[in-house]
């Protein structure tokens, strides 16, 4: 169901703005309706499998940057034995 501001009582629009955190405008229209959260325990499973899944990528990506700066060492040594005074722009 939609609210229009301009018909609100005063100290219902009290309560609506400090719920969003800002003053509302005669001109807008909002809508309140209840959400049914997962139960706790879902939830934390969920989370935790999600940081399971980023652990991995991160290692992953930790892999490739290792091999990445291995190869980065060896041409930054080879440009400072062409050019003594090289230093890498990173």
């Amino acid at each position: 169901m939609l609210h229009k501001v301009r018909d609100l009582p005063e100290d219902a629009r009290g309560i609506v703005e400090s719920l969003i955190g800002r003053p509302l405008r005669e001109d807008e229209t909002f809508s309140i309706r209840p959400v049914h959260l997962q139960k706790e325990g879902a939830e934390a499973r969920l989370a935790g499998e999600v940081a399971d899944r980023l652990e991995r990528y991160f290692s992953e990506v930790d892999q490739q940057h290792s091999a990445t700066s291995d190869a980065d060492a060896a041409l930054d040594e080879a440009m400072r034995s062409v050019r003594p005074g090289y230093t890498p722009h990173r």
